[in-house]
């Protein structure tokens, strides 16, 4: 059995507002911490709180917000309009 979490402390898998640590956001987002780095660098990716000089976090809210930015929709292009490289893949 759990023991019970302190009432103080948010639960960050239901409060969108609890701050993940660098290791946490990257488990999130099933990407690496060094992706994560590279993305603040070129500021390209989600948005973080800089706690100090050496400390980052990240909204639960922010991560999800950064993700449906990027959600594509691919719909099927009619055969005539596919380029010729996807159609030699499928060996047509």
């Amino acid at each position: 059995m759990n023991p019970p979490e302190p009432k103080d402390v948010p639960d960050v898998r239901r409060d969108a507002d609890a701050l993940l640590r660098e290791e946490e956001a990257s488990a999130f987002l099933n990407f690496s911490r060094r992706a994560l780095q590279a993305w603040r660098h070129f500021n390209t990716g989600p948005a973080y709180v800089r706690v100090c000089s050496r400390a980052v976090r990240y909204r639960r809210r922010d991560l999800v917000s950064w993700l449906e930015a990027r959600l594509q929709n691919s719909p099927a292009l009619p055969e005539e309009e596919r380029p010729h490289h996807i159609d030699r893949e499928r060996g047509g």
